[in-house]
């Protein structure tokens, strides 16, 4: 049961050939290019280099804990410091197990509002160049290389990108879920793991929720192909 929720959860977020996104990322050797194959895997593809970005080193992991110690600074306003919360880091996902993508998009949905604000101070300084640039190639008859685009300008994410993850977030739950309810049925008492009458309930109920999300989210035509019908 394990492997078809590892298999199911994997077909939801990388699509129906995972392999082959793995075997194309393991014969990537340029960073850019791995930004973009990732890239093309929409919303979690960015929030995945976002989060490589962001933890890639000491500096950018201490920016972001400034901006959440800020911001609890503001919530507490002057009260006991025992009380202040502590910043979190974000979790890097492995692409071989899709739970670890989970919680790497339920730590950075919490983070949401510190990923944000620290996306637009690292591109503060590009913006800046490029007016600079703009105003010089406007007062000059030469013509001027714009400042290289930053790579964070592919991944930002927008108000959009965040409620795709959301739902994603919101049908992986219960994959979650059955999983860890699957590991935890042996206890002092239940020497039994993995047996039939524990596996169909809980397979009947992540079909059920699966097939109510196939219809919500039909393409508008195959309401009137039905209706046809």
């Amino acid at each position: 049961m394990g492997h078809i929720i590892n298999l199911v959860a994997h077909k939801v977020l990388f699509g129906s050939d995972v392999e082959s996104f793995e075997h194309e990322l393991s014969n990537v050797t340029a960073e850019v290019v791995e930004l973009m194959t990732w890239r093309r895997k929409g919303p979690i593809g960015k929030l995945h280099n976002l989060i490589r970005y962001i933890t890639h080193s000491a500096g950018r992991r201490e920016a972001f804990d400034k901006l959440q110690e800020a911001g609890f600074e503001s919530l507490i306003n002057g009260e006991d410091d025992a009380l202040t919360p502590r910043p979190k880091q974000l979790l890097r996902d492995n692409l071989t197990r899709w739970n670890s993508w989970y919680d790497a998009a339920e730590r950075a949905i919490e983070l949401r509002q510190y990923i944000d604000e620290f996306i637009d101070d690292e591109l503060t300084e590009y913006y800046q160049k490029l007016v600079k640039h703009e105003a010089r190639s406007k007062a000059s008859t030469t013509q001027r290389e714009p400042p290289k685009e930053h790579s964070l300008l592919g991944d930002k994410l927008t108000a959009d990108d965040w409620d795709v993850i959301a739902v994603y977030m919101t049908y992986l739950k219960p994959c979650k879920q059955a999983t860890m309810k699957l590991q935890g049925n042996v206890s002092a008492g239940n020497n039994t793991k993995g047996a039939i009458w524990q596996v169909l309930p809980v397979l009947s109920d992540l079909m059920k929720g699966f097939e109510d999300a196939r219809q919500r989210h039909r393409p508008a035509e195959s309401y009137t192909q039905d209706l046809a019908s």
